[in-house]
């Protein structure tokens, strides 16, 4: 005689001998555990209507059926896979996933905490952060856990934090290394903008014989150029090492060839990968300029503005050196003299105010 049985959580249909009546086995489809009922019925007693379902007539699956199920001792646990110590064995896939998604969360940490922030507060991030990210990964990982007898936890936990790590931090990349620079230039220049027109910026009006001009009062003028003559040459400084130059020479001086010999030497002493343009106006001028961007000293992305052009009776040339990191704080002060410079006729007998340039 043999008994027919069903396994409560796929309804597989198995058919095992009498001897293993009020045992338990495992179901080799989805491992959970079968209880074996009791015989009722003698081999004289006909099946009754009631009784389980057809038995199995093929003789080749009445044998597999037999042999998939696995009876173990009444009171014996459902076998599971253990480690030496005792501890549930898992692949070191699922090891190296939960390592790699710890690594994860504490970048994500980092890239999250300000630029002066504690010791103390980033532990206390990672602990309140570990919190919220365990609670809610685990509640999620026992989702599939529950609904699946057989599945197991941590593997579902691991790979959930090392997906939740992969979008922590490039959020937290893109935030700190894209966002925020665009978003604090962009206050810096709302800022700046509001304080010119709150704070009008200080200035100091220059006036020589061939030339006047307002320039910032916090920048500075350069005197130790060899030969130093102010009535045609000004050299200023910006508090950000910028600087501003005009040469104002009579109208039979070269300027164009002068102009030259300026954006040469910045090419091949002053700047790396030089790339240039060119532009016609300057403040209220018209004339001839080039715009040289490149590496200054092969470090600084910087631009110079080398413009030239004759006024009158006067020819003078422009000189503007910045660099990209102090544009926004030193571009005003290239504007005010922009729109004050003024040149003076000349008068008969002066000279030709020729000087040997130095860069």
């Amino acid at each position: 005689m043999s008994i027919t049985c069903r396994c409560p959580n796929c309804n597989t249909a198995f058919r095992v001998s009498d001897g293993a009546a009020g045992k338990r086995g495992k179901c080799s489809k989805c491992g959970s555990e079968i209880a074996i009922p009791a015989t009722t019925q003698t081999p004289s007693q006909p099946p009754s209507s009631t009784a389980a379902p057809p038995p199995i007539s093929d003789d080749k699956t009445l044998r597999a059926a037999q042999k998939s199920v696995s009876v173990v001792a009444a009171d014996a646990p459902i076998a599971v896979a253990q480690s030496p110590t005792g501890e549930a064995k898992y692949s070191r896939l699922t090891y190296g996933a939960l390592t790699a998604g710890v690594l994860l969360f504490l970048v994500s940490c980092l890239l999250n905490m300000p630029a002066n922030a504690t010791v103390v507060a980033f532990i206390l991030d990672v602990v309140i952060t570990g919190f919220i990210w365990f609670v809610i990964l685990a509640m999620i990982a026992l989702i599939p856990a529950a609904r699946r007898v057989n599945a197991a936890w941590l593997p579902i936990f691991a790979w959930l934090l090392v997906a939740a790590g992969v979008f922590d931090v490039a959020v937290g990349s893109y935030t700190k290394f894209v966002l925020e620079p665009q978003i604090r230039a962009s206050l810096d220049g709302l800022i700046d903008s509001a304080n010119r027109v709150a704070f009008p910026q200080k200035t100091i009006e220059l006036k020589r014989v061939n030339y006047s001009l307002s320039y910032p009062a916090d920048w500075s003028m350069v005197t130790e150029d060899v030969p130093y003559d102010p009535d045609h040459f000004v050299w200023l400084e910006t508090p950000n090492q910028g600087f501003f130059q005009l040469y104002v020479f009579d109208p039979q001086v070269n300027a164009s060839q002068v102009a030259s010999n300026i954006i040469t030497e910045f090419r091949d002493k002053q700047l790396t990968a030089a790339t240039s343009s060119s532009f016609s106006e300057w403040g209220t001028y018209r004339g001839e300029g080039t715009a040289l961007r490149g590496k200054l000293l092969s470090i600084l992305p910087a631009e110079v503005r080398v413009f030239h052009t004759m006024e009158g009776s006067r020819t003078f040339i422009t000189v503007e050196m910045c660099s990209d990191v102090s544009r926004q704080a030193d571009q005003p002060g290239f504007d005010t003299i922009r729109k004050n410079l003024a040149l003076a006729e000349a008068s008969a007998g002066q000279g030709t105010g020729e000087f040997s340039n130095s860069l």
